[in-house]
């Protein structure tokens, strides 16, 4: 026989506190806890509203079943792709801080559970936080997550999504907490220098890239800077897969997908909008795609090809649920490869399997030692996606005719340059 002791999550956070105020000899700062559990009321719609924190302005769930025997929401694993969800609404304004989520989730094989933001449109601003948050929970071992609103100024709405298997979950514990903070890179340049620290090489270049972000920005027109939204805003906005929307109207079918890894997403949607325009295509922006080590080749310094089109298709085929899959077009800043290596370096691989991958690593006048050339960047690379656009969307093929963007083959950055922009 199993025998354990049951904390309720709120005693089990205050206790926290109250020993580190005692350890400390210091005043602890409790916050407000929002304990949302299944029951009678939750079902008729009353929301606990009495026991919730103001920031919490509803609770509401869809195709779900509660048992308030044993206090759970449930949904059965036969139910469609997508169906079921729990909604968190939340007032931004009485909530300045990220936000702890305790998700107590009864463990099942086959559960694949996403934990998404929306807008007070009902648009989805994060799709997917944790990457099916119930594995995620299970290999970290925690059920302890944060929620990064700092990053999501528009987000006024946690959903707790079933993507697909049986899901059954006992209840959930939310309160606010302190997140990092996107400082100023110049600042944290400078300080590196007052404190005498030495910067990771990586760490220098995302400080380094981060600087010239800035700059760009200010560069831009007044009236741009005021849009309203971020470049980086618009990237998230525009992932718009059709099975993650709620309350939203029927979008046209994706024709393609732009996946970026470790790429600008201004840079991303600027290309996209474009091309969208001139090609008369629906074209959206994924957000960032994850990294493993597997797909690097530390003896050449290169990312494989290969193994980011494997991936690129598995995340293709688990969030879109259009009948025919969109072309994806993975875009990457670090330099590129194939096996068997048989050459330097590729601007890019089109595979046969609906993935391009392109790499501007070598398109970019910088890496040469030159100044920095946006404009030419970005005709190289605009070239390139229009390549392996015209291969998988429109049938095209090789030309032989350097007036085309469809020339073949591209064997330096001089025949990059020579060749046309049209099909």
């Amino acid at each position: 026989m199993n025998m354990y002791l049951k904390i309720q999550p709120n005693s089990a956070i205050k206790m926290v506190f109250y020993l580190l105020g005692a350890v400390a000899f210091c005043h602890a700062i409790e916050p407000e806890v929002a304990e949302i559990y299944f029951d009678t009321p939750f079902q008729s719609g009353e929301n606990q509203a009495q026991n919730l924190p103001a920031w919490i302005v509803a609770i509401e769930q869809s195709d779900g079943h509660i048992d308030t025997i044993k206090q759970t929401w449930s949904v059965k694993e036969s139910s469609e792709v997508g169906q079921g969800w729990v909604a968190v609404h939340l007032d931004r304004n009485q909530l300045a801080s990220d936000l702890a989520m305790a998700l107590f989730v009864n463990e099942h094989e086959n559960t694949d559970l996403a934990v998404q933001l929306f807008n007070s449109a009902g648009e989805v601003v994060a799709v997917d936080l944790f990457a099916n948050v119930a594995q995620s929970m299970k290999f970290a071992g925690t059920d302890y997550l944060v929620i990064p609103l700092q990053d999501y100024d528009d987000a006024s709405t946690v959903v707790i999504r079933r993507i697909s298997g049986r899901v059954e979950i006992a209840g959930m514990v939310l309160f606010p907490v302190v997140g990092a903070v996107n400082s100023d890179p110049q600042i944290d340049t400078d300080l590196l220098e007052v404190l005498g620290d030495t910067p990771s090489v990586k760490y220098s270049q995302y400080l380094q890239r981060r600087i010239e972000e800035v700059r760009a920005r200010s560069l831009e027109p007044e009236s741009a800077r005021n849009s309203g939204d971020t470049a980086e805003t618009d990237a998230r906005l525009l992932y718009d897969l059709p099975f993650v929307m709620l309350n939203a109207e029927p979008k046209p079918p994706i024709d393609v997908y732009f996946i970026p890894i470790d790429f600008s997403p201004s840079l991303a949607v600027k290309l996209a909008e474009e091309l969208s325009n001139e090609l008369g295509l629906h074209i959206a922006v994924s957000v960032q795609m994850g990294t493993s080590p597997d797909m690097f080749n530390s003896e050449r310094k290169q990312y494989d090809a290969e193994k980011i089109i494997t991936e690129a298709k598995k995340v293709v085929h688990r969030n879109s649920d259009q009948q025919e899959v969109p072309y994806s077009v993975v875009l990457l800043h670090q330099d590129l490869n194939r096996p068997p290596f048989n050459l330097r370096y590729t601007f890019a691989v089109h595979s046969t399997q609906g993935v391009s991958v392109i790499s501007t690593a070598r398109m970019d006048p910088r890496n040469y030692g030159l100044s920095a050339d946006e404009e030419l960047l970005y005709s190289r690379l605009k070239k390139m996606v229009m390549k392996g656009i015209g291969y998988n969307v429109f049938q095209h093929k090789r030309s032989l005719d350097r007036s085309s963007v469809m020339y073949s083959p591209i064997m330096s950055l001089e025949d990059l340059d020579e060749i046309g922009t049209e099909y």
